[in-house]
C-alpha cells in the first residue's frame, strides 16, 4: 500500500478547518486535494473516532469492574487479617 502525502494531524487540520466553517473548496485549494478526497478524510476520520469511543467505553467499563473487584478483595483481606490477629 502506498504511503500518504498527509499525516493524520494534516487530515485532521483539514477537517477541523472545515468545522470552523472555511469553505470546503478552500481547503482543498490550500492541501492540494480534491473534494473526494476531502470528503474520504473526514468518513476516515469520523470512523476513527467512532471506534476510539467504543474503546473508552468498554476501557471505562472495564475499570468499574476491576474497581469492584477491588473493594471486594480489600474487605476479604480486612476479614482475614482480622481473623488472624485474633479479632472477632
Amino acid at each position: 500500500m502506498r504511503r500518504s502525502r498527509f499525516s493524520v494531524a494534516q487530515r485532521r487540520r483539514a477537517v477541523s478547518a472545515a468545522a470552523d466553517g472555511i469553505p470546503i473548496a478552500q481547503i482543498c485549494a490550500d492541501f492540494g486535494i480534491s473534494q473526494a478526497t476531502f470528503f474520504r478524510w473526514k468518513a476516515s476520520l469520523r470512523a476513527s473516532d467512532a471506534r476510539i469511543d467504543q474503546e473508552l467505553t468498554d476501557l471505562r467499563a472495564e475499570v468499574h469492574l476491576l474497581r469492584s473487584r477491588l473493594r471486594r478483595y480489600e474487605i476479604e483481606l480486612a476479614a482475614l487479617r482480622d481473623i488472624l490477629s485474633g479479632k472477632d
